[in-house]
């Protein structure tokens, strides 16, 4: 096989041997299965890229979260010492 254009049957049936390279032509007579539905390849990266901007979005609101959750942290421990430092005033006696 001499070619850098892949079919659905050809990828499934070698991909169980080894790893596949290949491009892919969005023809209307070819469909990939994903998640249980039959897609063109357009529908497939249409799917797909709004799937991954919905994980990025979803990650970057996650990262805020945590970032405010480590600040409000670290507030807390901040004012925890300040408290801790002005309780424990040495007083020295002879």
């Amino acid at each position: 096989m001499d070619s850098w254009f892949g079919l659905p049957k050809t990828i499934r049936t070698l991909s169980t041997h080894v790893p596949v390279i290949c491009m892919l032509k969005n023809m209307y007579r070819v469909f990939y299965q994903y998640q249980g539905m039959k897609l063109t390849l357009d529908a497939l990266q249409r799917i797909l890229t709004l799937a991954i901007h919905k994980l990025r979005k979803t990650s970057e609101l996650s990262e805020q979260i945590v970032q405010e959750m480590l600040d409000a942290l670290m507030d807390a421990v901040k004012e925890l010492f300040n408290l801790k430092s002005s309780f424990t005033q040495v007083t020295v006696c002879c």
